[in-house]
């Protein structure tokens, strides 16, 4: 939100909805995702579908200049291919990289930080924040 109230941004947040449990949060799935590798797929899901509904968007003038906040875990930033994932999700959406954030959790900088700060340089190099 911006000083006056209006709305600058969203954030593309997911949740699971299983058969018996019903709706679960994040922070009941998201730690063992991460342990076991198995986060990657939904990750890049999440990347994908909130690109999508970010050029959705540019459709609707009302929405058109919000930005979209996407988390990326540790497992997708260290994959050595993750920049050039996201230039691709960006092609194929094409969504004004200016318009994407990538928030990243404080574990990141923990492990490789070199790598980690090579990978955000580059794509802020594209325009993502």
């Amino acid at each position: 939100m911006d000083r006056d109230g209006q709305p600058t941004g969203a954030e593309a947040l997911v949740r699971w909805q299983h058969p018996q449990r019903g709706l679960v949060f994040p922070d009941a799935f998201i730690a063992l995702a991460e342990e076991t590798g198995l986060i990657l797929p939904p990750g890049q899901w999440v990347l994908e579908c909130g690109c999508a509904q970010r050029a959705r968007w540019l459709a609707r003038r009302f929405l058109a200049h919000l930005a979209l906040a996407v988390d990326v875990s540790g497992c997708q930033l260290h994959q050595p291919d993750f920049v050039r994932q996201v230039e691709a999700v960006l092609e194929r959406t094409a969504i004004d990289p200016r318009k994407l954030n990538l928030e990243l959790t404080e574990s990141l900088f923990v492990r490789n930080m070199e790598d980690t700060i090579a990978k955000m340089s580059a794509l802020r190099a594209k325009g993502v924040c």
